[in-house]
């Protein structure tokens, strides 16, 4: 339970920290013959903070949850 909750609270603070994925493609946009033009394409993946809450206190229920258990 312990590893669990750190790794939980660990990824919380990275959710909340950095608010999502962001994702850069090179695509072909046209080809025409022998030339092509190419861009990138950047597509971003949004996670609420609603998600980096419930996951830090997800994590710190697990870790006093585990510190209980061992105490007794």
């Amino acid at each position: 339970m312990k590893y669990g909750g750190i790794l939980l609270v660990v990824l919380g603070v990275l959710v909340l920290t950095f608010n999502g994925i962001n994702d850069h493609t090179n695509r072909t946009i046209i080809e025409m013959g022998a030339m092509s033009y190419s861009g990138i394409e950047r597509r971003n993946l949004p996670i609420p903070a609603d998600v980096g809450i419930l996951a830090v206190i997800g994590g710190g229920a697990l870790l006093v949850a585990g510190l209980r258990r061992q105490r007794y």
